[in-house]
């Protein structure tokens, strides 16, 4: 999960409630708000809604560090390709700068 929802639960005094070693049901209902703000539809739907906010809260941040290392693997691909990238003697120079462009884009998508 991102920091960005971290920094909601805090502003709302609600991070007691992924702290907690029980259920907060008064608090869960908004922190689940918060939580479930940025999520895909199809995100939701693998989740139980019998979760509590602390075990939603912690499948979603596994779920998130797995996205993070297929980006991070996925970047490092990338500057792999423009470190090899060269121009062939007959290969016509818009086609070189295609894959120059195409490379830098995909970059600067992942930020």
């Amino acid at each position: 999960m991102g920091y960005k929802n971290a920094h909601l639960l805090e502003a709302n005094s609600l991070w007691e409630v992924i702290e907690a070693k029980t259920v907060m049901k008064n608090k869960d209902q908004k922190a689940f708000s918060i939580i479930y703000g940025p999520i895909s539809d199809d995100v939701l739907a693998q989740l139980d809604n019998k979760l509590t906010v602390k075990e939603t809260w912690m499948i979603l941040k596994v779920k998130n560090l797995g996205a993070a290392y297929v980006q991070k693997a996925r970047v490092h691909t990338l500057e792999r390709e423009f470190e090899l990238l060269m121009k062939r003697e007959d290969e016509p120079v818009t086609d070189f700068a295609r894959k120059f462009s195409t490379i830098v884009t995909q970059l600067k998508a992942m930020g």
